[in-house]
């Protein structure tokens, strides 16, 4: 996620429809009229939405970040990654080349350099966890089953590491003991972990529901932003940590079925599911390490009631991921 500076920051240029100088400088590189693209969310990108001929839809997102928070060659390998995967079959939303011919461009702005690529817009929409159907829950997983059998090719070469992040851990987290010992012990846990090809690659880093569309039972996946070389298992915990009570896995029906649609496309190991809790705890590691950073504006007055939201809810959820990480079971 962005740093609420950044995010702030961009917020403040947004005019009452959702506009902004900003986006209309890295709208223009894709052809697009000044003041055509509207404001959709800030989390790990700023997304704009704007008008274009070669999507399905007529419509496409517009996804960038400052030039110092991530560089072109990153945003380039997942734009490669999501053309691989469409090349392949995989229903992938994918880039649109700007009128330059590039998937991602580097542009200056009001705010200074921002590295950006257009995303076409998928037929269909969202579907809640309450309202998904059995069916739906084995495409689901059947569709990330897919991605992992597809592998990344060259395209996964400038990908990081998934929990690279907590190589800074004993430093960012040295103010809380028992946690920073927490994660010492799962780092040298995962330090033990095989990675032969049949367990470790190229990952999504983010499959939950937020990031699919549906189109009657078939999906469509969005937003690659923390795709990475990890444990493709790595990628079922964080697809299904809204569905499990406490560390526990397999005992709800939606996870076993999108376990079945996995295994329909892709062997899964009955040892590689036993890394689970483990993997969650990881992720929720990895969030706690980047929580400082994200959360880098201090209370003030003058804050918008949507900043002061936006911070309570992100120390709320570094709450829940501390518990997380804590109750993770790791060798002594």
């Amino acid at each position: 996620m962005l740093p609420l500076s950044e995010i702030a920051g961009l917020a403040a240029t947004l005019d009452r429809h959702g506009r902004s100088e900003v986006a209309d400088a890295v709208a223009a590189v894709w052809g697009r009229p000044a003041g055509e693209a509207r404001f959709r969310r800030s989390s790990a990108s700023h997304v704009f939405l704007v008008a274009h001929p070669l999507a399905p839809t007529g419509r496409a997102y517009l996804r960038f970040v400052p030039g110092w928070w991530r560089g072109p060659g990153r945003i380039a390998a997942v734009a490669e990654l999501m053309c691989r995967y469409g090349r392949l079959g995989r229903a992938v939303a994918q880039p649109v080349p700007s009128v330059r011919g590039s998937l991602v461009e580097a542009v200056a702005t009001p705010r200074g350099e921002a590295v950006a690529m257009l995303v076409a817009e998928a037929p269909g929409g969202q579907v809640e966890l309450a309202d998904l159907s059995v069916r739906q829950a084995r495409a689901w997983g059947a569709g990330l089953a897919g991605l992992h059998s597809a592998g990344a090719g060259d395209a996964g070469r400038q990908l990081p590491e998934l929990f690279g992040d907590l190589d800074r851990a004993e430093q960012v987290l040295a103010g809380d003991p028992p946690l920073a010992g927490q994660v010492a012990r799962l780092r040298a846990h995962l330090s033990r972990l095989p990675r032969d090809h049949g367990s470790f690659g190229v990952v999504h880093g983010d499959f939950e529901l937020d990031n699919l569309v549906w189109h009657g039972e078939a999906a469509t996946a969005y937003d690659f932003d923390d795709a990475g070389h990890g444990w493709f298992v790595a990628d079922i915990a964080h697809a299904l940590r809204d569905l499990r009570p406490a560390l526990t896995w397999v005992d709800t029906p939606v996870t076993a079925t999108f376990l079945a649609g996995y295994r329909s496309v892709r062997t899964l190991a009955g040892r590689d599911l036993t890394w689970l809790a483990v993997l969650a705890a990881a992720h929720a590691a990895v969030w706690l390490v980047r929580l400082p950073g994200i959360v880098d504006l201090g209370p003030a007055r003058t804050d918008p009631p949507w900043l002061s939201t936006l911070r309570a809810k992100l120390y709320r959820h570094g709450d829940r991921q501390r518990d997380l990480v804590l109750a993770a079971p790791l060798d002594a």
